[in-house]
C-alpha cells in the first residue's frame, strides 16, 4: 500500500491553516491586553499627576488668616483713596475758583 501523498498534503496544509489560526487569535487576543494593560498604566499616570496637583493647590490655598489680612489691606487703601479723592477734589475746586478770580 503506497501512500496517498495528495491526501497527506491536505492534511498538512491543513494543520498549518489551524496552526496560523490559532497563533493569529493569540497574538490578536495578546496585543488587546497589552493596549488594555497601556491604557491603565496611563491613567494610573494621570490620576498620581492630579492627586499632586490637587496635593499641591491644598497647601498654597489661601488661609482665612491670608484673606483677613488682604481685607485689611484693602480697607487701608481704600481710606487712603478716600483721603486721596478728598485732596484732588479740594484742589480742582481751588483750580476752577482761582481761574475765575483772576
Amino acid at each position: 500500500m503506497e501512500p496517498n501523498w495528495d491526501q497527506w498534503k491536505f492534511w498538512l496544509d491543513f494543520a498549518q491553516w489551524i496552526v496560523m489560526l490559532a497563533l493569529s487569535i493569540f497574538v490578536f487576543i495578546d496585543k488587546g491586553r497589552s493596549k488594555n494593560s497601556q491604557a491603565i498604566q496611563d491613567l494610573t499616570d494621570s490620576h498620581q499627576s492630579v492627586d499632586k496637583r490637587v496635593v499641591k493647590l491644598e497647601n498654597e490655598a489661601a488661609t482665612h488668616k491670608d484673606i483677613a489680612k488682604l481685607t485689611a489691606e484693602i480697607a487701608g487703601l481704600e481710606s487712603t483713596l478716600t483721603r486721596i479723592t478728598v485732596t484732588t477734589d479740594r484742589i480742582h475746586d481751588y483750580l476752577l475758583n482761582n481761574k475765575e478770580s483772576k
